[in-house]
């Protein structure tokens, strides 16, 4: 199952339990975005920034925070 199809409860707990970094489920999901996004017009914006503040995320998981 792809991370997309992943519920937001499911996807807590992955990074919770460092299944899985929030870089790569924003990473997976802007590729998804980017693939798909001009067919179904749902999305009004799209942060560049996405993984930057993926990777504040995973140093502070890794941190304790």
């Amino acid at each position: 199952m792809k991370l997309y199809q992943k519920r937001a409860w499911e996807l807590s707990h992955m990074l919770r339990t460092k299944k899985v970094s929030a870089a790569e489920i924003c990473r997976e999901t802007a590729e998804r975005i980017e693939k798909n996004g001009k067919d179904t017009n749902s999305y009004i914006t799209v942060c560049n920034d996405i993984l930057c503040q993926a990777d504040e995320v995973d140093r502070a998981i890794a941190e304790g925070k």
